[in-house]
């Protein structure tokens, strides 16, 4: 099949098209919107809370009792269930999910304390990922080759400190140390094996946010002016988020690059910020206060902040209060109040004529992307059947059009 609309010439096309494009760059906000799935709860659990998010759209998280107990759960394709717990402890969490293995922790309290053990549930059954010494473990995050980060007990003592700790897919836990002194943890941890997380640093009443990398030494990663800074997600491209203390005293979201360091994502209006994921295109999510001080479910896109709830049509919501995790698909997670009830939700973006790429906006990558697979049909291996707008089997004028008509959404 041929089409005899196509220009020869895509670099005039490009150019030309780069003029309009110019002429259409506007200021204003990204037109992304998203439609909202409550995920609901079980019979005898109340709340809901959704903590993590696979690529094919798999949610763990946990429910909540009247009793402040909670359970793990597993949403896939609109059921839920309960994972099971380890034998002897009597409340569990979700933190996170790669597709195929589910990592979070198991707990009971005794004498007065909480005692954790970090957990794996692969195929429905729970596994523990145990401490290199004394009691307790928790695991947070893993990566596509089943490394679980997370933190464990360093002795029997109950009062010594613990460790940021590393799980081979075999489930042999590693100490990844400290700054220098006290205690850690790991919160995130990438395909490429570069671990995030925090530790205490000089006399141990501070703490920073900390970049594990294979064969280096710990990384400081600093603050925005305070004393206290939490590093809680890495991307697959080493971009970092988290939050941390200002000159202000307040907590501020954080994104760290190695040529930039660690810059402050500012709030909704509010003082106060969080982070907790990130996506490969550098999509952050977690909350942020508005000018009422009121805790909104907050996305970052290129440093800027946007309120989830003015993104999507919350009808029965009384507000998204927090953003959990985010996925290469641009769906999110997190949770709101529905009837004074907290319920986990789900975000997906609805698409956007000329968003080839899917990232929520119309822009020069997708420009480019188009003019990559210009004048190509089905059957050439050129052809994008995601920039041909129309489904006529070419991505032709037509399409340019289209595309050149929403730019800047």
């Amino acid at each position: 099949m041929s089409n005899q609309h196509a220009p020869r010439n895509v670099g005039t096309l490009f150019r030309q098209a780069a003029v309009l494009v110019t002429l259409l760059l506007t200021a204003a906000a990204p037109a992304q919107r998203f439609t909202i799935r409550d995920l609901g709860t079980l019979p005898g659990y109340p709340d809901s809370q959704a903590m993590g998010l696979s690529e094919s759209g798999l949610v763990v998280g946990g429910l909540k009792d009247s009793s402040d107990n909670w359970a793990a759960f597993l949403w896939d394709q609109g059921e839920m269930s309960v994972l099971p717990l380890l034998a002897g402890y009597d409340s569990a969490m979700a933190r996170a999910v790669n597709g195929q293995w589910i990592v979070g922790q198991c707990s009971y309290e005794e004498g007065g304390y909480t005692f954790t053990r970090g957990v794996r549930w692969i195929n429905g059954v729970c596994e523990e990922l145990p401490p290199f010494a004394g009691e307790s473990s928790a695991a947070f995050d893993l990566n596509s080759s089943g490394y679980v980060v997370g933190s464990s007990d360093c002795c029997d003592d109950l009062w010594v400190p613990y460790h940021a700790c590393l799980w081979t897919p075999d489930g042999t836990p590693g100490d990844l140390g400290t700054l220098g002194v006290n205690n850690s943890a790991a919160w995130g941890i990438n395909d490429a094996g570069q671990i995030v997380g925090w530790s205490h640093v000089g006399t141990g009443s501070e703490y920073h946010a900390v970049l594990w990398q294979p064969g280096a030494p710990p990384m400081d990663l600093g603050t925005l002016g305070g004393n206290l800074s939490v590093a809680t997600a890495i991307s697959e491209t080493g971009v970092i988020t988290g939050y941390s203390g200002n000159l202000c005293g307040d907590h501020h979201a954080f994104v760290w690059r190695p040529e930039s360091g660690m810059v402050d994502l500012g709030t909704l209006g509010g003082s106060r910020s969080g982070a907790y994921d990130i996506n490969t295109r550098g999509w952050i999510v977690g909350f942020a206060a508005n000018a009422a001080e009121q805790p909104r479910a907050c996305l970052w896109i290129d440093g800027e902040a946007f309120d989830l709830n003015d993104m999507v049509e919350a009808t029965g919501w009384d507000g998204l209060t927090e953003a959990r995790s985010v996925n290469d698909r641009y769906q999110i997670v997190g949770m709101g109040y529905v009837g004074g009830d907290f319920h986990a939700f789900l975000l997906t973006p609805v698409q956007i004529v000329g968003d080839v790429d899917g990232d929520g906006d119309v822009d020069l990558q997708d420009l480019a992307a188009l003019l990559a697979s210009y004048g190509a049909c089905v059957g050439d291996p050129r052809y994008n059947p995601d920039a041909d707008f129309d489904d006529s089997g070419c991505v032709d004028l037509a399409d340019l059009a289209a595309l050149l008509a929403h730019y800047g959404e």
